[in-house]
């Protein structure tokens, strides 16, 4: 990589994206160098993974110092699964590519995804508590959360009144704490069950 380029992210996380749409994430890459210094002539940009493809500034091109490009970066899930892809930035003068990570989630129509799927608390005094926000998002179906249950020492969930339904394409709020009541290490897990719910129109 050259040393006076300045890409804007290392990771692009798209997170979750409906089966059969799309979400797009800009990319900048800078010429640092000091006014006088030379240009950088970037002359591919590369994109693994199906589901990721670039726009923007079409290689060859090159820039003079303090100048910038933009490079857009579009997720477009085919399937409900995990998705992975990188981007490479390759120069004429055979420097190292810039690597950029892609990632992102195909959501589908009666599925409910969790963000973010994991929480690290750290260290909490026993007696005390911690408490993280995340959300509850349906695909393009509403979606009928009848209970949820959690295990694992100290943890407990609020902020959501069961029954709870989530509208398609909606997010639902909800907090968990974690308030040890002994020392040492914990882990826990919430699960809640989901139902599709079909609505039509007469």
């Amino acid at each position: 990589m050259r040393a006076n380029l300045q890409v804007s992210n290392s990771i692009l996380a798209f997170g979750n994206v409906l089966v059969g749409g799309t979400k797009t994430s800009n990319l900048t890459i800078t010429n640092a160098a000091a006014t006088g210094g030379p240009g950088i002539t970037v002359s591919q940009i590369n994109v693994t993974g199906a589901e990721f493809s670039a726009s923007g500034s079409t290689p060859p091109f090159t820039l003079n110092p303090g100048q910038s490009a933009i490079i857009a970066v579009r997720f477009a899930p085919m399937s409900a699964e995990a998705a992975s892809g990188g981007m490479s930035i390759v120069f004429a003068d055979s420097s190292a590519p810039a690597s950029v990570a892609l990632s992102g989630n195909g959501l589908g129509a009666s599925q409910l995804a969790v963000s973010p799927s994991t929480m690290s608390f750290g260290n909490v005094a026993v007696g005390s508590s911690q408490s993280q926000n995340g959300t509850l998002t349906a695909g393009s179906s509403n979606v009928a959360i009848s209970s949820a249950a959690w295990n694992g020492s100290g943890f407990s969930l609020s902020g959501i009144s069961f029954p709870a339904a989530v509208a398609a394409g909606q997010s639902l709020p909800f907090t968990v704490t974690f308030a040890p009541q002994i020392s040492g290490s914990a882990t826990g897990q919430v699960s809640a069950p989901v139902t599709p719910q079909i609505h039509q129109r007469s």
